[in-house]
Order: structure tokens, then sequence, then C-alpha cells
């Protein structure tokens, strides 16, 4: 974990100046420090290195508005490995928590019912079941035609 006291952290051995740390969480900043074992003696330790591990759902990216008509639009999205997603959409500047949600296994999706002329906010996440949520991929904005 970051900003631990040097001597209270995990230590790992290596022979190579490579080093695989397993079985950290995700999603978490951790720091490091490096130090050369010569027989008996240890030199110094290294200027700490600080690194954030990935999260465990992969964000989905590039939404793209297909079309758009009066009350209908089609998006796609690129879906970065993940199978299931939660769009949640309503009027621009609505507060996340408060808008329609659509749970999808596509990423090629109408979503319709929506009224004329009117800007809309959209927001999408993968769904990773017991892994929680992805971050939220950039916010599509769009209006239907009058």
């Amino acid at each position: 974990m970051q900003d631990f006291t040097l001597g209270n952290g995990t230590t790992q051995q290596t022979s190579g100046t490579d080093v695989f740390i397993q079985n950290l969480d995700p999603s978490t900043t951790y720091d490091a420090y490096v130090r050369a074992q010569c027989g008996s003696t240890f030199g110094e330790f290294s200027e700490r290195v600080r690194f954030t591990t990935g999260p465990i759902c992969n964000t989905p990216g590039n939404i793209i508005l297909i079309q758009a008509n009066s009350t209908n639009i089609q998006i796609a999205f690129n879906t970065n490995g993940e199978s299931a997603f939660e769009i949640e959409y309503g009027l621009i500047g609505f507060e996340l928590g408060t808008g329609t949600i659509v749970n999808t296994s596509s990423n090629n999706l109408f979503i319709t019912g929506l009224t004329p002329d009117t800007v809309y906010e959209l927001y999408l996440r993968a769904n990773c079941g017991s892994d929680g949520f992805s971050e939220y991929a950039d916010t599509l904005v769009f209006a239907t035609d009058p």
C-alpha cells in the first residue's frame, strides 16, 4: 500500500531485474522500494516507486451515436473485453442514479421512447457481476429530432 513505513511492508526477493508481484488489490496505489543484497549486507533503498493497479472490470469506450430520430437513437461502443453493460440516460444535467437504466449484453443498442426535440446525456459502464462496475466511459450528449 502507499505511504507505508519502510520495514513494515511485504518483502519479495529476486535474482533478476524483473519482479512479478501477485495478489494485489485492483485499482489500488502501492509504493515499492528496491535495494541490492551483496552477500549478507544490503544496500540503501531506492527512491520510492509508486504504481496503481488496473481495475478488475474494464471500462467500455468509444461510444458512437449511429443514428437518431425524434424518439429513438442507436448507439454502439467498444466492449473492451466485457460482456454486460449498464447504460443510464436522462435529460442533460441529470444526476447519476436518477436516470433511466438499461442493462444489456449488446454493444449495438437501440433506445426508444425518447421525447422529440430534447437534449439527453448518456452514461455507460461495464457490469462485472460480483466484481462490481467499471468506471464510466465518456459521456454521450445527443439530441432527438423535432
